[in-house]
């Protein structure tokens, strides 16, 4: 409901629903991602890994997973306007977002093949 009347106050806010992210990070050149608690930070992998320059909460777990072109205090409405202005005033073109993470799925279920083949023998 409150989405309903901030769009009906003027604001440009489109609920794309469930689509695979991919669809939508390819076309954006920023992930401004205010969440505050996280058990992992996922949007965080697909927005860096499709080329979005990650504006984030300053947050431990944001900061385990991606280094985020801005950070910013998640409490603070005026904190995320500023983070989100300033990150426009960068040079466009270079990439400045890292992800700090990488995929290791096959080596852990090679491990665990592995592993269960030794203790069969």
């Amino acid at each position: 409901n409150r989405i309903q009347v901030a769009k009906e106050k003027g604001l440009k806010i489109y609920n794309h629903g469930f689509v695979e992210p991919y669809t939508l990070y390819k076309d954006c050149a920023y992930l401004i991602y205010p969440s505050k608690r996280e058990s992992f930070g996922l949007g965080l992998i697909e927005g860096a890994t499709a080329g979005c320059e990650v504006v984030a909460s300053d947050l431990p777990y944001v900061h385990s997973v991606v280094r985020p072109l801005k950070s910013f205090d998640s409490d603070s409405p005026e904190d995320i306007a500023k983070a989100v202005i300033e990150s426009q005033k960068i040079k466009k073109g270079i990439y400045y977002t890292e992800l700090k993470i990488n995929n290791q799925i096959k080596q852990l279920i090679d491990f665990i093949s592995s592993s269960a083949v030794k203790s069969l023998n």
